[in-house]
């Protein structure tokens, strides 16, 4: 979704935020895998997914709760990208997958992502952290959506959970 469209995401784009939650941000979901699937789970994972990312970042509980438009977020923030939003799905994958309940995921992934909330600021300037990664370039409003610059953004935000950098953990 680009510009003055007035929804935050497409179709499509649910689909990639389902499809990232359940085999990460590069992972193709196979017939074996689809068969598998239980669309009750998927409806309730993604719904889940998305009231975390409401309470972690106060811009999309504004999306939700209609005080900011999608075209307003997408004007100030990364969080108007929707690949950025497959890169916290990706995370969130990531960290579900080396917990043991979703409890634990929740809450590590929300510590992380309310910790992000104040660097998600657009354009990107330089010196900042996200250019660490090569999924973004100095002024871009957003990731690209290469599959590997995805994955090593996701890579380098997951470490940061694991690190707990000071720039971003501080109070």
């Amino acid at each position: 979704m680009q510009g003055d469209n007035p929804n935050l995401l497409g179709f499509k784009h649910v689909a990639d935020v389902i499809r990232t939650l359940q085999v990460g941000v590069s992972g193709r979901i196979t017939t074996r895998l689809e068969s598998e699937l239980d669309e009750t789970s998927l409806i309730s994972e993604t719904n889940a997914f998305f009231d975390l990312l409401c309470e972690a970042f106060p811009d999309l509980e504004g999306v939700r709760n209609g005080s900011m438009s999608p075209v307003e977020l997408r004007k100030h923030s990364l969080l108007g990208s929707v690949t950025m939003l497959r890169v916290l799905a990706g995370v969130h994958q990531e960290i579900a997958s080396t917990t043991s309940s979703d409890e634990d995921t929740h809450a590590q992934v929300l510590e992380l992502f309310s910790h992000l909330s104040k660097y998600m600021d657009t354009p990107i300037k330089s010196p900042s952290h996200w250019l660490e990664s090569k999924a973004f370039r100095e002024g871009s409003n957003a990731p690209t959506a290469r599959m590997g610059d995805m994955g090593d953004l996701r890579t380098h935000m997951v470490s940061w959970l694991a690190n707990k950098p000071t720039w971003l953990f501080e109070s």
